[in-house]
């Protein structure tokens, strides 16, 4: 049972759900303003704060890539076990 609970294909349909929502669309929104602010504090901001802002540029990143990366991983494990 609990192997189905978290099977990629449930996964997958859970995400195509979450991915159409409006909470996903808002936090995508967000997520890509807070990117962007710290794009111009690169671009403009003070010498010395770059490697903390570039630190906050990657996490960001990282953030917004999770899913496509789980994602991946999930077929790649599904393809690996049959």
């Amino acid at each position: 049972m609990r192997e189905r609970m978290n099977s990629p294909a449930r996964i997958a349909e859970e995400w195509l759900v979450l991915a159409d929502s409006d909470f996903w669309k808002l936090y995508n929104t967000e997520l890509d303003k807070a990117l962007s602010a710290r794009m111009d504090k690169l671009r403009n901001g003070a010498i010395e704060t770059i490697l903390y802002t570039q630190g906050e540029v990657k996490s960001l990143e990282m953030v917004k890539g999770l899913p496509d990366r789980i994602l991946e991983e999930l077929a790649r494990n599904s393809k690996e076990v049959k």
